[in-house]
């Protein structure tokens, strides 16, 4: 499902890079997109992430892992999930450690003496109500409600921009808040 989701996404900006670049003659656009495309991808990794995290905490979500590195489990499966997971790993696996990464810098406040959080700690960091709100702004249905108006009104352009700089400022208001308020 996330390799579909990439590789509409990558055909999604490469058609939106096309048609501003026929349309402005300059290669600008085309890199718009890539940056688009980038930072599509990484916000809503960073939504994921999050969302993830608070439902295993709800024993709700069991089926998904929060990081999906390849497991001696996985290599019992037949080679074609083998082969998608190893694809996965190469479009996601980056990303997760990002998350990962951010989660822990935006969290080493609440460390003490290098100590790692309580299970009751991290639940709590993961079910801050206003971090999840504002995530939620990350993920697909935004993302594709932002393309939605200005694809209605013939402004792709404006959605790179749109992209770029206020969906990528909501990301990091996202975790400036985890960083500074929780």
């Amino acid at each position: 499902d996330s390799i579909g989701d990439f590789v509409v996404d990558v055909a999604l900006f490469v058609a939106i890079g096309w048609v501003l670049y026929q349309q402005q003659h300059s290669l600008w656009m085309l890199i718009l997109a890539a940056l688009g495309l980038l930072g599509i991808s990484l916000r809503v990794s960073y939504h994921v992430f999050y969302q993830t995290n608070y439902l295993h905490f709800q024993n709700v979500y069991a089926v998904n892992r929060v990081t999906e590195e390849l497991r001696e489990e996985d290599l019992q499966n037949g080679q074609s999930e083998i082969v998608l997971q190893k694809i996965f790993q190469y479009v996601y696996g980056w990303q997760d450690r990002l998350m990962v990464r951010i989660d822990r810098w935006c969290m080493n406040r609440r460390r003490t003496n290098n100590h790692e959080l309580s299970n009751g700690q991290l639940q709590q960091w993961y079910s801050d109500a206003m971090a999840l709100r504002l995530s939620g702004f990350l993920g697909f249905g935004t993302e594709l409600f932002v393309l939605m108006l200005c694809s209605v009104f013939n402004h792709l352009k404006l959605y790179l921009y749109l992209n770029l700089f206020f969906m990528n400022g909501i990301w990091l208001v996202c975790i400036l808040y985890r960083r500074i308020k929780i």
